[in-house]
């Protein structure tokens, strides 16, 4: 499933498989510096958005690539 985040090529998504769940911020414009910007304005921010989430999240900024995400995911839960 995924949604917008009401700022073009950020989207929300959440993934559920047999092996767990995942939630996942993609930052994919069509503009990699565009990405990498918005993915270290959110990193600056990574205390306080851990705080308030309330847990550790996978930071990917992705150096080689378009895109970069930021991630949780729980291997030991699963709808199925």
């Amino acid at each position: 499933m995924q949604a917008s985040s009401g700022v073009s090529g950020v989207t929300f998504l959440c993934a559920a498989t047999k092996n767990g769940v995942r939630i996942e911020v993609v930052l994919s414009t069509s503009n990699k510096e565009r990405n990498k910007n918005y993915f270290r304005q959110l990193e600056s921010k990574k205390q306080e958005i851990e705080q308030r989430f309330g847990s550790v999240l996978d930071w990917q900024e992705l150096p080689d690539y378009k895109l970069s995400a930021i991630s949780k995911a729980n291997k030991q839960l699963s709808i199925f």
